[in-house]
C-alpha cells in the first residue's frame, strides 16, 4: 500500500512498486487518459502518473481505480493492452466519469468503496460482478439520501443522493 502523494511522479519508482503489486488500487484523481498525483500542499501541477501510453507499466496486475474518469480511455487501452493474464484475463474496475461523493457524508460513500476494493483483492469476486454489486450499493445508498430514506433528513442529503446516482451510473469494468 503507497499513499498517492509519495509517487509525484513516473518513471523507475512507480514502475518498480507496481513490479512488486499483485493488484493496484489507485485512490486519486483521474482524466480520461491518465491518473494524477497532486502532491500535498504543493504549488506545483499536478503530474501524470500512469496514462494510455504508458499502461504497459500495469502489465499483469488487477486493476481498481476509485477514481474520476479511469474507465474512459485508460480501462479500454489497459483491456486492449492485456488480453490474457495470469488468471486468465487481467481486470480492470472504474468509473466512466466523475466520481462524486458528498463531503458530510463521506463515510458512507467510503465503505461502499471500500468493501467492493476488499472483495476484489482477497478475490471473491470477479471485476463483472465488483461493478454490478456497487452499482447496486449506489442505488441503496441513492435511495437512503433520498426523500423518505433512512438518511433524508442528514445535512447535504439531496446532494448526497444525487452523488450516489451519478456514481451508480459510471462504475464498470474492462
Amino acid at each position: 500500500m503507497l499513499e498517492g502523494h509519495s509517487l509525484c511522479f513516473s518513471g523507475p519508482t512507480l514502475t518498480d512498486a507496481i513490479e512488486r503489486a499483485d493488484f493496484v488500487v489507485f485512490y486519486g484523481h483521474g482524466e480520461v487518459d491518465h491518473w494524477i498525483s497532486m502532491p500535498p500542499g504543493s504549488a506545483t501541477s499536478s503530474v501524470r502518473l500512469v496514462e494510455v501510453n504508458s499502461v504497459s507499466d500495469l502489465r499483469g496486475r488487477q486493476i481498481y481505480a476509485a477514481c474520476c474518469h479511469s474507465l474512459k480511455d485508460l480501462g479500454p487501452a489497459f483491456d486492449a493492452a492485456f488480453p490474457k493474464g495470469s488468471n486468465g484475463k487481467p481486470e480492470f474496475v472504474g468509473y466512466s466519469s466523475a466520481f462524486d461523493f458528498s463531503i458530510p457524508q463521506r463515510e458512507e460513500f467510503r465503505r461502499i468503496v471500500h468493501y467492493s476494493v476488499r472483495d476484489f483483492i482477497l478475490g471473491k469476486k470477479d471485476a463483472a460482478t465488483i461493478a454490478s454489486e456497487q452499482q447496486a450499493a449506489w442505488q441503496q445508498l441513492d435511495a437512503a439520501f433520498s426523500k423518505g430514506g433512512m438518511y433524508s433528513t442528514l445535512p447535504d442529503a439531496i446532494f448526497a443522493a444525487s452523488n450516489a446516482r451519478s456514481n451508480a451510473l459510471a462504475i464498470g469494468h474492462a
